[in-house]
């Protein structure tokens, strides 16, 4: 697996705007865009997304997600929803996604 971390690993980045380039900073988390091991790393990361909640269904698509819950009362989809909304913003914060 040490080909995986040297993938990972060392990585830097900069931003060329009107033609002035910045200086090169670190890429300390994510998956390198445009890579054909890409988008098999991402699924793999975000896929332990889904066992946050049992009530709630998520539909993962590339880098897109829908979440859906139903029950006949509102008040309690609120409150479900809120909670849960709450659990996944602490995912995304914990896992550096936005």
């Amino acid at each position: 697996m040490k080909w995986l971390k040297d993938y990972l690993s060392h990585r830097s980045q900069y931003v060329v705007y009107n033609e002035v380039r910045t200086t090169n900073k670190p890429v300390v988390c994510g998956i390198p865009q445009g890579s054909i091991l890409g988008p098999v790393l991402f699924h793999l990361y975000i896929n332990y997304l889904a066992n946050i909640s049992k009530k709630l269904k998520f539909i993962l698509f590339a880098d897109d997600m829908n979440v859906f819950y139903a029950d006949k009362n509102l008040v309690d989809v609120m409150g479900v929803l809120n909670y849960k909304l709450k659990n996944l913003s602490m995912w995304f914060k914990v896992n550096k996604l936005s």
